[in-house]
């Protein structure tokens, strides 16, 4: 197999239609074609047209460019072919939704998303730059706003960026202390648009921490107790205190 060099600004649509060609071709017994299957897809199973599907010829196609499924082919591509601002409503959503891995390959490929907005300083657990933003705009800590339209708190709440990250996790921790303080409303009910195209809906104690299928679990809870108000954040099984 001979690797080929992806277009840089290479297109979904073009991409499969490549792949269909390839399966039509095959199909057809071109020897070209079958050849280019055999190469990648005969190790472990036969190739024979008749049983060849298009995610077999997606497969070729992902593979002769050098990525190891159709899935990140179509990811690399659309990540690359996002718009700035694009990409930054996509971070925040990713980062919300359990998709953490896309979420920090789009920080890569546009740094300038860590600082873009309240909302990507949020759910990357910049306490710094939030503190920054609120010293300036007080109101912010309270109005919804971001692309799922949520007060910031929910942000801090959903994030799954703080996996592997004990600094993030501060962080996160300490934004939302500084939310409480600033009028922030423990309670919601929310409809959460998970990064796998579920949603559901949950009563918050602070709120729930949802991830897509492969949740990321999390839970922070506001409690008044005789020596003021604690706030206990659960961040991957283990959990932190922070009393103001």
């Amino acid at each position: 197999m001979t690797l080929q060099q992806l277009p840089e600004r290479a297109n979904l649509e073009q991409l499969k239609k490549q792949a269909k060609s390839l399966l039509h071709a095959a199909r057809n017994q071109d020897p070209a074609a079958l050849k280019r299957f055999r190469a990648i897809l005969a190790s472990g199973r036969s190739v024979h047209e008749k049983t060849l599907a298009l995610h077999d010829a997606q497969f070729v196609i992902a593979r002769e460019y050098g990525f190891k499924s159709w899935n990140d082919l179509r990811e690399h591509v659309e990540v690359h072919s996002l718009s700035f601002s694009a990409a930054v409503n996509e971070f925040v959503r990713c980062a919300t939704g359990g998709a953490q891995g896309r979420a920090l390959r789009l920080l890569t490929r546009h740094p300038g998303i860590a600082h873009a907005n309240l909302f990507t300083e949020l759910v990357l657990g910049d306490a710094e730059a939030v503190e920054g933003r609120l010293r300036a705009h007080p109101e912010a800590a309270v109005q919804r706003g971001g692309a799922q339209n949520w007060e910031p708190l929910l942000y801090v709440c959903h994030t799954c960026l703080h996996h592997g990250s004990p600094e993030r996790a501060n962080g996160l921790v300490e934004i939302a202390r500084k939310l409480l303080g600033q009028g922030a409303k423990p309670q919601r009910r929310i409809r959460l648009e998970l990064a796998s195209r579920t949603s559901a809906d949950r009563a918050l104690g602070l709120s729930h921490c949802h991830g897509s299928h492969r949740a990321c679990r999390g839970v922070a809870r506001k409690r008044r107790q005789s020596d003021g108000w604690r706030l206990d954040a659960h961040r991957c099984g283990q959990w932190q205190s922070a009393r103001t």
